[in-house]
């Protein structure tokens, strides 16, 4: 299963980001693999959403987020992933 957090740096131990799609990095986990690769987020700006359509190719399942805006939420969610939040 692979599942993506937004983080604020690109080491496992990186506070989730407060916002997704605002995300300095993004950390992929494999947990088949038993590891995970760091991806810089280069579409923090723009926000067309273009890393979710990347993220689903991926085969990424699960999402773990300090907070999503509704239109990446309702692209994730129609496409079936399964979205968490991470507060606090």
């Amino acid at each position: 299963m692979k599942i993506i957090f937004g983080a604020d740096g690109n080491l496992p131990d990186a506070p989730i980001s407060k916002r997704f799609g605002h995300a300095v990095y993004y950390l992929l986990f494999n947990s088949e693999a038993n590891n995970y690769s760091a991806i810089e987020n280069l579409d923090k700006e723009d926000h067309d959403h273009k890393n979710l359509a990347e993220f689903q190719k991926l085969g990424v399942e699960k999402y773990v987020v300090g907070n999503i805006g509704p239109h990446a939420f309702s692209l994730l969610a129609d496409a079936g992933a399964e979205i968490y939040l991470a507060a606090g």
